[in-house]
């Protein structure tokens, strides 16, 4: 199950009525609000869910964007979630494994649109990590499904199986 929050449209909560599920979380909609009136510029914002919530959570995933340099709210991640993912564009990811650190390398990619590749990657992993329960595997899997995205425009450009693969097998 992959929940991602736009702007807050869905309660925490409904993390729990998936008890058998393998979850993924994208973020984004409960760390931004914004105030009326609208038209209005999004305005980031510190969610700090309870421990119980964040050990639910097998996997979250979230931009360097989303959390604007705060260690401390990652490092809380961290501590609760069994994985974290701290995407940070070309720069890679960091993979948080039961609280301990993984650099994950990004592909090279020409960017021709990054719209959305915060949710190709969380997808691609949760895929990759349900069919392997290796959480490095599943992260360099991810990174190369965001890294083939961004070179096209809008979904265009999100791969299959296949091209991501080749992908692998050249930067293995």
């Amino acid at each position: 199950m992959h929940l991602g929050p736009v702007l807050g449209e869905c309660a925490e909560e409904l993390i729990f009525a998936f008890p058998d599920a393998l979850i993924c979380v994208t973020p984004q909609g409960w760390l931004r609000s914004v105030r009326p009136p609208l038209p209005a510029p999004m305005e980031l914002r510190r969610w700090l869910p309870a421990p119980a919530l964040l050990r639910r959570i097998d996997m979250l995933v979230l931009s360097s964007e989303d959390v604007a340099g705060a260690d401390d709210l990652i490092a809380y991640y961290a501590a609760h979630c069994p994985l974290v993912v701290l995407t940070a564009g070309a720069h890679g990811a960091t993979l948080f494994v039961a609280g301990i650190p993984y650099a994950i390398a990004a592909l090279p990619a020409i960017e021709r649109d990054p719209n959305g590749a915060g949710d190709v990657f969380a997808a691609a992993m949760l895929v990759r990590y349900a069919e392997c329960a290796d959480p490095l595997v599943a992260a360099t899997f991810a990174a190369a499904t965001a890294a083939l995205a961004i070179g096209h425009r809008a979904t265009d450009g999100i791969p299959d199986r296949a091209q991501v693969d080749a992908l692998l097998a050249q930067h293995s």
